[in-house]
């Protein structure tokens, strides 16, 4: 659905966005992380990716140090045709399930564009951080909405 966008500025100590955007992008190719939304025609509608990144991680630590977590994952969701777009992600492992809360910045943020309704051709990028006993580095279940998908991510 095209190459990665170029954003301008960043929040503070979060980095620079389009290099969370290329780490996004980038993974795809070692660890595929991709839900989308479709029409019946195969017609891509809307999209999201997930990464890992250590660096992030670390980043996420500085940011939130009183908050255990095994680590986070970035995600980049793109619109190609106006959609309604809540982060609604349930993570599975082993017998483990995590739902983030989205009113939580702690759980789940947004680091470009916002959640709700959003017009075509308009990304979100954030992130959402792993509870203490995940593994980052074994397999993963992702669930949004009605779409899910299963990945090791690279480490």
């Amino acid at each position: 659905m095209g190459g990665a966008p170029t954003p301008r500025s960043a929040p503070q100590g979060l980095g620079e966005l389009r290099d969370l955007f290329q780490i996004v992008e980038l993974s795809q190719e070692r660890s595929p992380a991709r839900l989308a939304r479709e029409t019946a025609g195969g017609q891509g509608v809307f999209e999201v990716s997930f990464a890992r990144s250590a660096a992030f991680d670390e980043l996420l630590r500085e940011r939130f140090p009183s908050v255990p977590t095994a680590g986070g994952l970035l995600f980049a969701a793109r619109s190609v045709a106006p959609e309604e777009f809540y982060a609604s992600f349930t993570f599975l492992q082993q017998h483990l399930t995590y739902q983030p809360d989205a009113t939580d910045a702690r759980q789940l943020g947004v680091l470009q564009g916002r959640l709700g309704a959003l017009a075509a051709g308009e990304v979100v990028l954030g992130y959402v951080t792993l509870p203490p006993n995940f593994d980052p580095s074994a397999e993963l279940d992702i669930y949004w909405d009605d779409r899910h998908t299963t990945v090791q991510f690279a480490r």
